[in-house]
């Protein structure tokens, strides 16, 4: 806890993906040529690996150097996604000396990580988002005289608050379809709509 708590984790969590890529022969490669260590985010950790023994030695070195740095995760916030076809060499993987559980999705970092790999629950959020920062923003503009400068702020409002609201972080998602992009435009043609009704 404290100030210096977060910095701290930081810090050391930082320190486990840069001893890893020193040693890359244990690294899932994307595509065969990018590996992948794990993935931090203050004291966020995703790592990837390839069911069976890949799986186990990733998962042996993270607990291996949370434990040395007198760092302890959270049994309940760990879990294990399967992404993609079914192997039976899938091991159960540890949280320090409990096993971890199995999950279908999980939210890191604001977006839904789904074992189908599809972006459905991100898209459904966004547009979520998106309606309540339409109506946030056109109630902010009726309330506030703004004259001459009522489109302006409202074209200001669209790309700060409604498009930003809906497309952080989204240059992550693959496999996005026409109609899910068209779910988030129908939102910015919305919000257009009311701006100049």
């Amino acid at each position: 806890g404290g100030v210096w708590g977060p910095l701290e984790c930081s810090v050391q969590i930082d320190s486990l993906g840069k001893e890893t890529l020193n040693d890359t022969k244990d690294l899932y490669k994307y595509k065969g040529l990018v590996s992948l260590p794990p993935l931090a985010m203050i004291d966020d950790i995703a790592a990837i690996s390839k069911c069976g023994v890949e799986s186990i030695l990733l998962n042996s070195k993270i607990n291996a150097k949370i434990e040395t740095k007198r760092l302890e995760l959270g049994k309940d916030k760990c879990q294990d996604l399967h992404i993609g076809k079914s192997n039976l060499f899938c091991p159960t993987l540890k949280v320090h000396n409990d096993d971890m559980s199995k999950a279908e999705e999980t939210k890191y970092l604001g977006d839904w990580i789904v074992v189908d790999g599809s972006n459905n629950r991100n898209i459904k959020e966004r547009e979520n988002k998106g309606i309540g920062m339409v109506s946030q923003v056109m109630s902010i503009l009726k309330k506030v005289s703004l004259g001459y400068f009522y489109f302006e702020m409202g074209l200001l409002f669209r790309e700060t608050n409604v498009l930003s609201s809906m497309i952080y972080n989204s240059e992550v998602w693959t496999g996005l379809n026409l109609s899910q992009i068209e779910l988030l435009e129908d939102i910015d043609i919305m919000y257009l709509r009311k701006l100049f009704d």
